[in-house]
């Protein structure tokens, strides 16, 4: 009888007791989260700054800056209870507002700058003075890529972005299984408040940005109008991208090949965070002289460079176009490299030997060494033979 009771009474307290607990603690197992830059005064929020999501006076997200998920100053990442969907939730920034939003279904994401004004302005984050211009004439445009389903820790994936933010796409290695994920890539129509003038000639500011994407070995490739190289009178070997954490670092690019109204860049990573892409400009060159930068040649006509296209490739050994060729037919070329006919187009092999007859030397020791061993050994001979008499 006592059992009985016992039970009774647990199956009238549990009900009761699950209300508690749930009205303590909202269900939020797939939050909703958003990522971004957050910016006091018009520049990037220092280390620590609060940001914080609130409804009706209930905090029920908070996050501080700089996210894990990247080094760059400013950034943050908030997970909100996803328990709130639908109802009026405030974004802060130090305790300020900065963006009142209804809060989407759970799971959802987004990328979200926050800036506020507060009466206090905070130490500038490194934002210093340089000098630079000719930036390209842009709207601001944003385009957002899913990884598309389960990514194994280890395996890589390349994402493919619009060409009107510059970015062609964006490779990566997962550091850890992921599930979902996604990269966020903005052009900004100038450069963003609070950010130094970069150096050179600038073409775009990007704002790119993950929501948690837990990657490493990042590489992005960008384009690069030609129109605009050609109107700023740029050198386009010179392009590169530069990253913003506590001033603009510039990056290693690589030219890596061109359209017909572009070239195309790549180059690795270390975050995400602010990006600029700049270029210098061309030094006055010498009437007649001529180059080859990648399938084009480039004459200097009126200390100008003007530059064509050369449809079987370009000859850096003879500064010109190349002519329709023989198939397998090969060539050595300047620096020691091979040149190879591969459908009707002159293409350079690297020669770890130098090239020899037309093809590369088999590796080995050079020919040259032989050459210098026996003049030493004949140096050798005539000395014992003169002195020793």
């Amino acid at each position: 009888m006592k059992a009985c009771t016992v039970c009774v009474a647990l199956a009238v307290a549990m009900p009761l007791l699950c209300a508690v607990v749930l009205a303590d603690e909202p269900p939020s197992d797939v939050p909703v989260y958003y990522y971004g830059w957050a910016l006091v005064n018009g520049t990037l929020a220092q280390d620590g700054t609060a940001v914080t999501a609130e409804s009706d006076g209930v905090v029920i997200g908070s996050a501080t800056t700089p996210s894990g998920y990247t080094s760059g100053s400013g950034y943050y990442h908030i997970y909100i209870n996803s328990s709130y969907s639908g109802q009026a939730v405030a974004l802060k920034v130090r305790g300020v507002t900065a963006t009142t939003l209804t809060l989407p279904e759970r799971g959802r994401a987004g990328l979200l700058n926050l800036s506020v004004n507060v009466s206090v302005q905070p130490q500038a984050n490194g934002a210093g003075s340089s000098q630079g211009g000719g930036s390209a004439t842009a709207s601001a445009s944003e385009s957002n890529m899913t990884i598309g389903g389960f990514m194994q820790a280890g395996s890589t994936k390349t994402l493919n972005f619009t060409a009107d933010v510059i970015v062609i796409a964006i490779s990566f290695k997962a550091k850890e299984n992921i599930s979902s994920g996604e990269i966020a890539v903005k052009r900004e129509s100038g450069k963003p408040e609070g950010l130094p003038v970069p150096d050179g000639v600038t073409y775009g500011y990007l704002s790119i940005a993950s929501g948690g994407l837990p990657a490493e070995d990042i590489r992005i490739q960008l384009s690069v109008n030609k129109s605009w190289i050609a109107g700023n009178g740029v050198n386009a070997s010179t392009v590169s991208i530069s990253r913003y954490a506590s001033g603009w670092q510039k990056l290693p690019t690589k030219l890596a090949g061109e359209s017909a109204d572009g070239y195309m860049y790549e180059a690795s990573i270390p975050g995400f965070s602010y990006f600029v892409v700049t270029g210098e400009k061309a030094a006055a060159c010498q009437n007649g002289a001529a180059e080859c930068l990648g399938d084009q040649l480039r004459r200097c006509e009126g200390g100008a460079w003007l530059a064509q296209d050369c449809a079987h490739g370009c000859s850096q050994a003879l500064s010109a176009c190349n002519g329709p060729c023989a198939e397998g037919e090969s060539r050595c070329s300047t620096g020691g490299a091979s040149e190879k006919c591969v459908n009707g187009t002159w293409k350079t092999e690297s020669c770890a030997s130098g090239c020899i007859n037309d093809a590369c030397a088999s590796q080995g020791v050079p020919y040259t060494a032989y050459a210098l061993a026996a003049l030493a050994v004949l140096a050798a001979v005539f000395i014992i033979v003169r002195f020793v008499k």
